[in-house]
C-alpha cells in the first residue's frame, strides 16, 4: 500500500502513473498511424516505412508501460529487484532520449536536406501515381497555402504533368471552397486560367511559396509546443531515479534492521538456551548431591549395622567366656569330688 504521507513513495507512485499514461499515449499514437484516417497524410511525407512508424511508438509505449508497472511494484512491494529494474529502465530511456535529442540537434540541417531530397524526388516520380503521397501533398498545399516542395516549378519536371491537362494541381490555386474542411479532396479554383499560367506575370491566384518551409515550421511549432511537456517528463524520470535510490536505501536500512533483529533474537535464544542448560546442569548437580546424601545416609546406616553386629559379637564372646568359666568351674568341682572320693 502507498502511504500518501510518505513523500518518496508518493513521488515514485506519481512517476509510475505518468510513465503508464505516457506508454498508453505512445501506443495509441502507433495505432493511430496504423488505423487513423489522417495518419497517412503525415506518414506519406516521412522517409520511413509505415510499419516502422507503427512499431516504434508501440515498442516505446510497451517499454514505458512496463517501467510504470515496475515503479508501482517498487513502491508497493519495496523489493530490491523491482526497484533496480525500475531505475535501470528509467536510466536506459533517459540515455535514449539524450542521444536522440543530441542527434536531432546536431543533424537537424542534414535531416531537413534529406527530407527535402526525399519529397522532391517523390513529387517528381510518384505524385499522381501514389494515392497516399498525392493526398498528402494536396492536403498540405491546401493547409499551408503553398505549391510544390520548394516552389511551383517542381511540377514542371514531374511525371504528373505528362498525363494531365493542368500545369499545377488545383490545390495550388486559391479556392472558392477554401473554408470547407474537405476542400483539398475536391478543390474548386477561383480562376483556373491564371492559376495554371506559367508565364509568371499573373500568379495572384496560384501560391508561389513551396510547402517545405511551411511544413518544417509546422513541425517545429509542434516540437516547441511539446518541449515543456518533454522537459517535465525528463525531469520526472530523473526524480524517479533519485526516489528509486532512496527506496533502495530504505530497503537496505530495513534489511539491516531486520538482520540486526534476527541477530539479537539469536543472541536472546542462545542466552535462553545457555540459561536453560545451566538450569539443567544445576538440577543435575542437585540430583547428584541428593544421591550423594542418600549414599552417605546408607553408609551411615551400614556403619550403624556393623556397630550393632560388632556389639552382638562382643556379647556373644562374653557369653562364651562365661560359659567357658562355668565349664571350668564345673570341671574343678568334679575334680574335687573325685579327689574326696578317692581319699
Amino acid at each position: 500500500m502507498v502511504t500518501w504521507l510518505d513523500p518518496v513513495k508518493t513521488i515514485s507512485y506519481t512517476v509510475a502513473l505518468v510513465l503508464k499514461g505516457s506508454g498508453g499515449v505512445s501506443m495509441m499514437t502507433g495505432f493511430w498511424f496504423m488505423t487513423g484516417t489522417n495518419s497517412r497524410l503525415y506518414a506519406s511525407l516521412i522517409p520511413l516505412p509505415v510499419a516502422i512508424l507503427v512499431i516504434i511508438p508501440i515498442i516505446i509505449g510497451v517499454y514505458l508501460l512496463l517501467a510504470g508497472i515496475l515503479g508501482t511494484l517498487a513502491v508497493t512491494a519495496e523489493k530490491r529487484i523491482y526497484t533496480a529494474c525500475f531505475m535501470l529502465m528509467l536510466i536506459i530511456f533517459l540515455i535514449f532520449e539524450c542521444l536522440s535529442s543530441i542527434f536531432i540537434l546536431f543533424y537537424q540541417i542534414d535531416i531537413a536536406l534529406a527530407l527535402q531530397k526525399y519529397l522532391v524526388h517523390n513529387l517528381h516520380q510518384y505524385y499522381g501515381l501514389d494515392r497516399h503521397f498525392s493526398s498528402s501533398i494536396n492536403y498540405f498545399q491546401y493547409k499551408f497555402s503553398c505549391c510544390g516542395i520548394l516552389s511551383p516549378d517542381d511540377y514542371n519536371s514531374s511525371t504528373w504533368v505528362t498525363f494531365q491537362d493542368y500545369n499545377y494541381p488545383l490545390t495550388c490555386c486559391q479556392l472558392i471552397n477554401h473554408q470547407s474542411v474537405d476542400a483539398w479532396t475536391s478543390p474548386q479554383a477561383e480562376n483556373i486560367f491564371t492559376c495554371q499560367n506559367q508565364n509568371g506575370n499573373r500568379t495572384s491566384t496560384r501560391y508561389s511559396q513551396g510547402c517545405l518551409w511551411s511544413l518544417l515550421d509546422h513541425t517545429l511549432t509542434i516540437i516547441y509546443s511539446f518541449l515543456p511537456v518533454f522537459l517535465v517528463f525528463v525531469t520526472l524520470q530523473v526524480v524517479g531515479v533519485l526516489t528509486g535510490f532512496s527506496i533502495c536505501r530504505r530497503i537496505d536500512r530495513k534489511e539491516y534492521l531486520r538482520a540486526l533483529s534476527r541477530s539479537r533474537l539469536r543472541m536472546v535464544h542462545s542466552r535462553d538456551n545457555s540459561i536453560h542448560r545451566d538450569s539443567l546442569h544445576r538440577d543435575s548437580l542437585h540430583r547428584d548431591r541428593d544421591s550423594l546424601h542418600r549414599d552417605r545416609d546408607s553408609l551411615h546406616r551400614d556403619r550403624d549395622s556393623l556397630h550393632r553386629d560388632r556389639d552382638s559379637v562382643h556379647r556373644d564372646r562374653e557369653s562364651v567366656d562365661r560359659d567357658r568359666e562355668s565349664v571350668h568351674r564345673d570341671r574343678e568341682s568334679v575334680d574335687d569330688s573325685e579327689h574326696h572320693s578317692s581319699s
